[in-house]
């Protein structure tokens, strides 16, 4: 038997986990003493290099193990079929329930990501906790860590490319919320009379700047502090508005922009910032 089959076979007569050293015990045993100089070192290397929790696992490889700790392992349990369908029907609208989950702090059994990340509106969080989280409206709970693996070339990670969702390296820098605002405003400023030029369309570039611009500031930590505010935004409706908009509501005010507190920017170079209370239904400003 190689390494692979040696790490297998001791940690299953070892009841499923156990510390390196037991392992290393373990296959001598299998070996009957006959393990070289080197005997700890492959096993390390057979463990990490069949395991996505590991930075040398790479997609193709079989996810065999499980760091349970710090020099301790597991047999990682297969994924089922169940498993399997209930990932496949996972829709956008699951990923962006799990996110909010994570987001207000319900607890789960996911630790932190090893080397990649979901980039949301800003904030940052584990892919495996995203997809575990998403699958609960299928499966009526969320997946356990053991259930499905995660990392370059998994499951977990072709659904979240393809439902649209940003995976980053953790040590990739990503632009500040205040910097990125900046620019899309900017970019707003200097683009939207262009864009009135041409036939209106939820799909021009400059509707993206306006979307990233509110999920900058509905992540921004100025707004997530009141819950009641929701960001929204028009360029127009059939359609070019001749002035954009984005609006704060307090819902406990107000859902519409016909009345409420508004905060505008015009065309020109420089944004021009007023307040004005307005109650369409009493016809005054």
């Amino acid at each position: 038997m190689g390494w692979r089959e040696d790490v297998e076979l001791a940690l299953r007569n070892l009841g499923g986990e156990a510390d390196l050293s037991s392992i290393y015990g373990e296959i001598s045993k299998i070996k009957n003493g006959n393990v070289g100089p080197n005997a700890d070192a492959g096993v390390r290397r057979t463990l990490e290099t069949f395991s996505s929790d590991s930075e040398v696992w790479t997609p193709g490889n079989p996810d065999l193990f499980k760091r349970v700790a710090n020099g301790r392992w597991s047999l990682r349990p297969p994924q089922t079929p169940r498993v399997d369908a209930v990932m496949n029907e996972i829709t956008k609208e699951d990923i962006l329930a799990a996110i909010e989950k994570l987001r207000s702090g319900t607890p789960h059994n996911f630790g932190n990501s090893v080397r990649y990340d979901v980039l949301f509106e800003g904030q940052r969080f584990p892919p495996k906790a995203v997809i575990g989280f998403a699958a609960q409206r299928q499966m009526g709970r969320p997946l356990d860590p053991d259930e499905f693996s995660g990392g370059v070339g998994t499951k977990c990670f072709q659904i979240l490319k393809a439902q649209g969702f940003e995976i980053v390296e953790k040590d990739k820098k990503v632009k500040t919320a205040q910097g990125s605002l900046a620019e899309q405003f900017e970019a707003i400023l200097a683009e939207y009379g262009n864009a009135r030029k041409k036939a209106f369309g939820g799909e021009h570039a400059i509707n993206s700047k306006f979307l990233t611009a509110k999920s900058l500031l509905t992540s921004s930590e100025a707004v997530r502090r009141f819950p009641n505010i929701a960001v929204q935004y028009s360029t127009g409706q059939g359609n070019w508005a001749k002035v954009p908009w984005i609006a704060f509501l307090d819902k406990r005010e107000t859902t519409s922009t016909q009345r409420g507190v508004y905060s505008l920017a015009n065309s020109m170079p420089s944004i021009v910032t007023f307040i004005s209370r307005t109650s369409a239904s009493m016809g005054r400003t």
